[in-house]
C-alpha cells in the first residue's frame, strides 16, 4: 500500500522516476520596420524639404509621378489706417494643407489665414503660385514633403509679439466660412516663443488621406482630408504701407513643398513606372521616436528648449544682446 501511494505521488514525473517536465516560455519578438537606405532618404526629405534629395513616398499602389520642389513666399497683411512707415501691431494665422484643392476657379492648393489689427473674425485666402498650379501642364498632384517657416525681417530692436507653430493631422482647423482668433489658435501650437528668438519652422507629415491624388481639373471646391501645418502670430510688429494699402507684417511665410505630379495626356509625357514600396507609410513614420519633436524641427538644435508636453516645446533662449555704439 505504501509503494502504491509513492507511485501515485510521482505520477507527474517522467519515465524512470525523472524530474518533472518544465514548460519554457520565450518572449515573442515582433518584427521591427527595417531602416534601410530608402527609409533614411525619405525621413531626411521629410525633415529637410528645402535641400534634401527628393524621393518618392511609400504611398499605396503602383502610381508614380514626377517630382519637383516649389517655394512660395507669402507676407501677411491687414487693412489698417495710419501714417505710411508707422510701426503698428497685429495678429495673423497661416494654415497650409497641401492636399487641399480649391478647384472652383484655378484648381490650386490654397493657404487659409486670418490677419488683422486685433484680428477680426474674417477668413482670407491666399493662393500659392508655382509649377503645380499650372493647369495647362499638371493633371494631378500630391505632396510628399513640406515645411512652413516664419522669417522676421524687421529691425531687431522693434520686433514684438509671440510666434507659434503647429501640426494638425486632421486638415485645416480654419476653412471657408469659419473663423478663429489668434488667441484661440495659439494653444493649438506645439512650439512657441518670442518673435525672432528661435527658428520657427514646422515640418509636414503625410496622413493616410495624403496618399491620394488631387485632381487639378475638377470643377468643384473640395477638401483633402490630409494633414496641415500652421503658424500663429500675436501682437507682431508690422509696417504701414503707403497709399492706404494697409499694413504688412515685418516678416514673411516661406512654404516649401516637394510634389509628385502627373502630366495631362496632352503633354505627351509618358508615365514613370515603379514597383510598389515594400514599406508602408506607417512603417516609415513609426521609426520616428518623437513625432512632436520631429515636426517642430527639434533635432540637436532644440537643446535648451522646454517641453510644453510630450514632444511640445517652448523657447527658453534669451534674446541676443542689442549692439550699441
Amino acid at each position: 500500500m505504501g509503494k502504491s501511494k509513492a507511485k501515485g505521488g510521482k505520477s507527474n514525473k517522467g519515465k524512470g522516476g525523472g524530474k518533472a517536465i518544465k514548460q519554457s516560455r520565450k518572449a515573442v519578438k515582433m518584427a521591427k520596420p527595417q531602416v534601410d537606405a530608402y527609409v533614411r532618404s525619405y525621413l531626411q526629405m521629410l525633415n529637410d524639404p528645402c535641400s534634401a534629395t527628393p524621393v518618392t513616398a511609400p504611398y499605396i499602389g503602383t502610381e508614380a509621378g514626377y517630382l519637383c520642389r516649389t517655394v512660395d513666399i507669402l507676407r501677411p497683411s491687414f487693412a489698417n489706417s495710419a501714417t505710411a512707415g508707422t510701426t503698428v501691431y497685429g495678429d495673423f494665422i497661416t494654415s497650409y494643407c497641401p492636399s487641399y484643392s480649391f478647384n472652383t476657379s484655378s484648381g490650386t492648393p490654397i493657404v487659409y489665414g486670418n490677419c488683422g489689427f486685433g484680428l477680426s473674425a474674417t477668413t482670407a485666402v491666399q493662393r500659392p503660385t508655382n509649377f503645380v498650379t499650372n493647369g495647362g501642364t499638371v493633371g494631378k498632384y500630391r505632396a510628399v514633403a513640406a515645411c512652413l517657416k516664419y522669417v522676421p525681417t524687421g529691425a531687431f530692436g522693434s520686433r514684438s509679439g509671440e510666434i507659434g507653430i503647429g501640426y494638425n493631422p486632421d486638415g485645416h482647423f480654419i476653412a471657408s466660412g469659419s473663423s478663429i482668433t489668434a488667441a484661440a489658435a495659439m494653444p493649438l501650437t506645439q512650439f512657441r516663443g518670442g518673435n525672432g528668438t528661435a527658428p520657427f519652422e514646422v515640418k509636414w507629415l503625410p496622413s493616410a488621406a495624403d496618399q491620394t491624388w488631387v485632381d487639378l481639373s475638377a470643377s468643384a471646391e473640395s477638401f483633402g482630408g490630409g494633414a496641415s501645418i500652421f503658424i500663429v502670430g500675436i501682437n507682431v510688429d508690422a509696417t504701414e504701407a503707403a497709399g492706404g494699402a494697409g499694413a504688412y507684417i515685418n516678416g514673411y511665410i516661406e512654404i516649401t513643398t516637394i510634389w509628385e505630379w502627373l502630366p495631362l495626356a496632352t503633354q505627351g509625357l509618358s508615365m514613370p513606372l515603379k514597383s510598389p514600396s515594400r514599406h508602408t507609410l506607417n512603417d516609415v513614420l513609426s521609426t520616428i521616436k518623437d513625432i512632436g519633436t520631429f515636426v517642430v524641427g527639434g533635432m540637436k538644435e532644440m537643446n535648451g528648449y522646454g517641453l510644453l508636453s510630450a514632444g511640445w516645446k517652448v523657447a527658453r533662449r534669451a534674446a541676443p544682446a542689442l549692439l550699441t555704439m
